[in-house]
């Protein structure tokens, strides 16, 4: 359940929010602005603690809430993976976006 929250919620924030980014990407592109590279590592570098930090924060509070062994290593590996669950499904959501070829007005 939770891996399926985080990653909706990465997803859906993504496939939402990237095509005003795409086209505003566009028109700077189009000016000569910057490339493509620059955007997206600047679209990492700003996101980054959005995308880390929610799963981080959900999971430290889930985690001991549900009753699972509360161990250092355990409860590292546990946020670790609802963390690569969120880069994964908005990458995943730009990936499809990009992708798509009926974008929305």
């Amino acid at each position: 359940m939770t891996a399926t929250y985080i990653a909706q919620t990465s997803l859906f924030k993504t496939l939402y929010v990237f095509p005003a980014e795409k086209n505003i990407m566009a028109r700077e592109r189009a000016k000569d602005s910057y490339d493509v590279a620059p955007f997206f590592l600047s679209k990492l570098v700003a996101e980054l603690p959005v995308v880390c930090g929610f799963p981080v924060l959900f999971g430290a509070v889930m985690y001991p809430m549900t009753g699972l062994q509360l161990s250092l290593g355990r409860v590292a590996r546990a946020l670790l993976m609802v963390t690569l669950d969120s880069v994964t499904a908005a990458s995943l959501g730009m990936a499809v976006r990009h992708s798509n070829p009926y974008p929305q007005p």
